[in-house]
């Protein structure tokens, strides 16, 4: 029998629905499969994740989509199942199951009612372990993936995320589009995904969330019998790279001839998910753009009617992040909605917020995450969020004291450390004989076809 290395994290969860208390136990076996089980026996269900690390990072540059790809075709059949099999089962027994992957980490997502929880975490174990990737399959999932680029490329929005992590991201990994390219995901073989399988989904780096209706010991047994054979891998090495913070006003317009609508992005980059300043950014976010009476809506739709949403945010990953402004309006006011934009910014410089701004932020905050913890999937996603970013457990007993507690000077400080108001990119995608004069108010602009995104 293989040895079981325990480490164990032990603290009190108080949900806020359940007022249950629970022990929070990290283990890891001997392959290094690391698994968290919570149990909370008022649920019906088991929530179950099963997250990889690594997510689109791992991309080779000449093949970005690999790992999303990849990651896909786990459903597409086994050495047992086939892929509509497989759908079949998980229909019978009441489940869905999902995977999606970010820049950095896979998921799979499902849950099981509690007595087809054993049955369901067999077909999970051999999705996970024993994949066919059938190259039938493959070429059905390349063809799905291809045919939803084509469609994302008329979609100016898309198209404009895509070109803004392109150029924030630039010279990291983090650049890479997560479902790649048309050219790129058309390159992908059947033997390059195989090989990436085998590489980067690999037990020592991977973790299993599971939380409901379950005994610790007879899942903890399910896990050890079902996964004690997945054999171990290289550890995967991750560069630290630095992300390069954009210096300046940079203005890129993105040409696509046609649209009556332009998609306008403005940021820089942002903070990484163990950045210490992560509520007072928080904060100062909401106050600035996160919630229908954000500034930025105050400003932009309610006072001028220019748009139906603008908003401003935060991608918080390992390495780094993205602070970003978004919104739309019609060709003839672009300058009108950037101006507004950079005025904003200038003015949470200029004057900070107010104390009546912050409490509304923080409770709107508190709000938000509370009626997120009610469910057991959104617990067990801000659970998966924790955990793997290595932050602070505490945080899902202690998060609305931690918002409550933060001081007005450690806001006004976040704003002159994480919200730039003279370097920032100004990207927008329209048709360039209609906003070109607009953008060049701004500084000299770099024009680009949005048809490059095919490559």
């Amino acid at each position: 029998m293989k040895k079981l290395i325990s480490f164990i994290l032990i603290f009190t969860v108080s949900l806020i629905y359940s007022q249950k208390k629970f022990d929070i136990q990290i283990n890891s076996l001997e392959n290094g499969l690391k698994y968290l089980i919570i149990e909370n026996k008022k649920l019906p269900l088991v929530q179950v994740r099963i997250i990889f690390n690594g997510g689109a990072r791992l991309d080779p540059q000449k093949n970005q989509g690999l790992t999303y790809l990849t990651s896909q075709l786990l459903l597409k059949g086994t050495t047992k199942r086939t892929a509509q099999q497989i759908a079949e089962e998980f229909e019978f027994l009441g489940s869905t199951i999902d995977v999606s992957t970010n820049q950095d980490y896979s998921v799979i997502s499902t849950e099981f009612l509690k007595y087809n929880f054993e049955t369901g975490m067999n077909i999970l174990a051999e999705i996970i372990t024993s994949p066919a990737f059938d190259s039938k399959e493959i070429d059905k999932e390349k063809d799905k993936l291809i045919s939803e680029l084509k469609s994302s490329l008329e979609n100016s929005s898309y198209i404009a995320n895509q070109f803004f992590n392109r150029i924030i991201f630039q010279g990291h990994p983090y650049s890479n589009s997560i479902q790649g390219t048309i050219k790129q995901v058309d390159d992908i073989s059947s033997r390059q995904i195989r090989n990436h399988y085998k590489n980067y989904f690999i037990p020592n780096e991977t973790m299993i969330i599971l939380y409901g209706d379950i005994g610790k010991a007879e899942a903890e047994n399910l896990i050890k019998n079902l996964f004690k054979n997945w054999e171990k891998g290289n550890q995967i090495k991750l560069e630290n790279k630095p992300i390069n913070k954009l210096e300046g006003i940079k203005v890129v317009l993105v040409n696509k001839p046609g649209l009556t609508q332009s998609q306008i992005r403005v940021g820089n980059t942002g903070i990484s998910q163990n950045n210490p300043d992560e509520i007072p950014v928080s904060i100062v976010n909401t106050i600035l753009g996160n919630g229908f009476t954000s500034r930025l809506v105050e400003e932009i739709r309610v006072k001028r009617s220019l748009t139906y949403g603008a908003s401003s945010s935060f991608q918080k990953l390992q390495q780094g992040g993205k602070f970003l402004i978004s919104t739309f309006t019609k060709n003839e006011t672009v300058g009108e909605v950037i101006k507004i934009i950079l005025n904003e910014l200038e003015k949470l410089h200029q004057s900070g917020v107010s104390e009546w701004e912050i409490n509304k932020a923080k409770n709107y905050i508190i709000g938000e995450l509370s009626r997120q913890l009610q469910s057991p999937e959104g617990f067990v996603n801000y659970l998966n969020q924790i955990v793997f970013y290595n932050k602070d457990l505490e945080l899902l007993t202690n998060f609305s004291e931690k918002i409550k507690n933060t001081p007005k000077e450690k806001i006004n400080k976040a704003i002159s450390n994480y919200f730039p108001e003279k370097d920032l990119l100004i990207l927008v995608i329209g048709d360039a004989n209609q906003i070109r004069p607009q953008l060049e108010k701004f500084g000299q602009v770099q024009q680009i076809d949005y048809e490059i995104l095919v490559e």
